[in-house]
């Protein structure tokens, strides 16, 4: 794969007023909400210069955000060659959905009863959310929504290294998205959400479980779909 050159997420942070010391959050964040949106794509080439250079700041924080993003598996480094976004094939693109399903599970069972009128709005916000992006054929847009979605529970759990894991297993599931071949069944997808919402709203884990079951049978492709088949 040709490498590209990565400026298009820096609009997003450029010329914002960095406080002292978070410097390599707002970098971090700027580069996860790129990750999601598909501006930071697989097999991008991440230049710590030239992010440093756009902001104004040194390469020192930059290169921090970038081990974090490492250490999230999204990103690969060969010494004197590249930094780069990672390729994600679609047999870990699976692999990665059942782990994150298992995990989602788990996570929900701790927080639905700490869950408040509050957290059943937000989920059914961020669901409607999709669904209006579904009906305009907005990828991108789904994309973003459903990581909205499934982030709306973490901050009620306890288990930090739960929620680590969540968050890094995220990541290699919207890589691998980017590089399908072909479509997933976006049907299953928007039931699972409202399977969540429905556990969330009648405080009970099992239309969760059910819902995490539907999205591990969930076909990932491994080849584009022939037309006329």
């Amino acid at each position: 794969m040709v490498l590209k050159a990565i400026d298009s997420f820096l609009p997003r942070i450029e010329g914002v007023a960095i406080p002292r010391g978070a410097a390599a959050d707002v970098v971090f964040e700027a580069m996860c909400a790129a990750l999601v949106s598909g501006e930071l794509g697989p097999g991008m080439t991440v230049h710590d210069g030239t992010i440093a250079e756009h902001l104004g700041i040194s390469r020192t924080p930059v290169r921090e955000a970038i081990q974090r993003l490492r250490m999230l598996g999204v990103i690969e480094s060969a010494a004197n060659r590249h930094t780069r976004i990672v390729d994600v094939s679609p047999v870990r693109t699976e692999q990665a959905l059942h782990t994150w399903t298992g995990l989602f599970q788990v996570l929900c069972e701790e927080v639905i009863p700490l869950a408040d009128d509050a957290v059943v709005a937000a989920l059914v916000e961020q669901q409607a959310a999709f669904g209006r992006a579904r009906a305009a054929g907005d990828d991108i847009g789904m994309a973003r929504t459903n990581f909205a979605f499934y982030a709306v529970p973490l901050p009620l759990s306890r288990n930090s290294v739960l929620v680590d894991a969540l968050r890094r297993v995220v990541f290699i599931i919207r890589l691998g998205g980017l590089s399908l071949p072909d479509h997933i069944d976006v049907d299953t997808v928007e039931k699972a959400q409202l399977g969540v919402v429905e556990g969330f709203r009648r405080g009970d884990p099992a239309p969760v479980a059910a819902a995490m079951v539907a999205l591990r049978r969930l076909r990932i492709p491994r080849e584009a779909a022939r037309s006329g088949a």
